[in-house]
Parts: C-alpha cells; sequence; structure tokens
C-alpha cells in the first residue's frame, strides 16, 4: 500500500520544513511497523469529535536513548516525544506560548495559540503498542486537570476574545530517531 508521509527536515538556512515522502509501507516497513500501523487506522479516536490530522511518520530526536533506569529512560522518551511534537505543531502553523508550564493545578506540556485559538495540549509518547495506544492514557481525570490548568493559565495571562481548546498528540516510536505522530484538535472539549 502507498501512503504519503510527511517528514519534518532541517532546511539549509536551520529552519524546519515538510517534506513530503511517498513510502511503499507494505514492503519498506519491518512487521512491527506494519502492525502499529494497522493498529492506529483500526482504533477508536480519543473523542468522536475531535478532529484528527493524517497520521505522519516524525523525526524523534537523537537516535539512541541512555540506560540511566526505567525513570530516566521514560523521561527521555516523554521528552523526545514533547520537543518532536512541539516542532510538528510549529510546522502545523502554531505559536508555541509555553511548554512545560506549571500551576497548583499541575503540567501542561505545550501551550500554544492556533489563530485566536488559545491551545492546552497533552503529549503522550509510547514505543509499544503492549499497554495500548499512547492516546488512551489521557483519562477523565487527565481532562479535568487540564481544564483546571487552563483556568490558571487564564487567571495570570491576559488573554481575551480567544476560545480554548484542548488537544492531544500522540507520538509512537518506529524506530530510535521516528515516530508516527496523530493530532486530536479538540480531543475533549465540549461540543
Amino acid at each position: 500500500m502507498d501512503e504519503r508521509l510527511d517528514h519534518i527536515v532541517e532546511t539549509e538556512d536551520g529552519n524546519e520544513a515538510v517534506e513530503e515522502q511517498t513510502a511503499d509501507l507494505a514492503h519498506d516497513s519491518s512487521p512491527a511497523q506494519q502492525e502499529a500501523c494497522a493498529s492506529l487506522e483500526d482504533a477508536e479516536e480519543p473523542c468522536s469529535s475531535a478532529e484528527t490530522d493524517q497520521p505522519r511518520c516524525v523525526e524523534y530526536g537523537d537516535a539512541g536513548v541512555s540506560s540511566q533506569g526505567p525513570t530516566y529512560h521514560n523521561q527521555e522518551i516523554g521528552r523526545r516525544g514533547e520537543n518532536a511534537a512541539a516542532r510538528y505543531l510549529v510546522i502545523k502553523g502554531l505559536e508555541i506560548l509555553e511548554r512545560n508550564w506549571t500551576c497548583p493545578a499541575g503540567e501542561a506540556d505545550i501551550i500554544a495559540r492556533d489563530g485566536c485559538c488559545l491551545v492546552f495540549c497533552e503529549v503522550k509518547t509510547r514505543t509499544s503498542l503492549e499497554k495500548g495506544l499512547p492516546c488512551e492514557a489521557v483519562t477523565c481525570e487527565k481532562r479535568h486537570k487540564y481544564e483546571r490548568i487552563a483556568g490558571y493559565f487564564l487567571k495570570e495571562y491576559d488573554y481575551t476574545d480567544m476560545c480554548v481548546r484542548f488537544d492531544i498528540v500522540d507520538l509512537l516510536v518506529v524506530a530510535d530517531d521516528r515516530a508516527l505522530v496523530r493530532h486530536f484538535k479538540n480531543a475533549y472539549g465540549v461540543v
């Protein structure tokens, strides 16, 4: 099956751009990658009202994650996932306002502006489908936490006449330096 993939690349002037590629996934992918893509195609979305961009294969970061124990490993996977998600959102036209913004309610991975919309974005990264899709880790409790975080953010900063949106960016690591990314817009907002 031929599928169009976008890959984030660095241009000569140091900026990033989206390079369009076509890949024959049935022949160029490992069985594990084919299974991951098939599972993603059949998966239910985290919210039926969410608008979802087509899955994309993006640069995930430097190859190799240090083996300084499982906690460090998970933190490094998360950090690399958040970096890849931020690059992806910028290429999609969002302006990153804050990363890892903390308040008494918790931490928002990414807070961005999409036109006249303030976007609170939860990033989930997984290295396998063993525990399910990354977006499935965003529970009802996490959703309520993000709503409280939005309240604190709006109280602290003077944003007016802007809608508020809650997105999820999930990344499934398919190689040391690449991940499949899906962006769920308005993943758990009120419709």
